[in-house]
């Protein structure tokens, strides 16, 4: 989600998304609208319009570390990873 300042956010709701995907699937977020979808397959290098790479998977072993705690995974790790590689939000 873009929120109204122009920082990139993630929700829980968007990580469950991501973590009921087919393995493998690569996520995205839209750099301008802030919504993420996933794509079937890892990463190969093409990015899809006005996107960027969150990750790959899901891994089972980064999804189990969460036991289920979207919101804390999002909270502690996801969302500070997006604001330090996008500080300023996306142009």
């Amino acid at each position: 989600m873009k929120e109204p300042n122009g920082l990139l956010r993630l929700h829980a709701n968007e990580l469950a998304e991501f973590v009921k995907a087919p393995y493998p699937s690569s996520w995205w977020i839209n750099t301008k609208t802030g919504k993420t979808h996933t794509t079937p397959g890892h990463y190969t290098g093409e990015v899809p319009a006005d996107c960027a790479f969150l990750m790959d998977g899901p891994n089972p072993v980064w999804v189990f570390q969460w036991l289920g705690d979207w919101n804390r995974a999002v909270e502690e790790q996801l969302n500070p990873l997006l604001a330090s590689a996008f500080p300023a939000g996306a142009q």
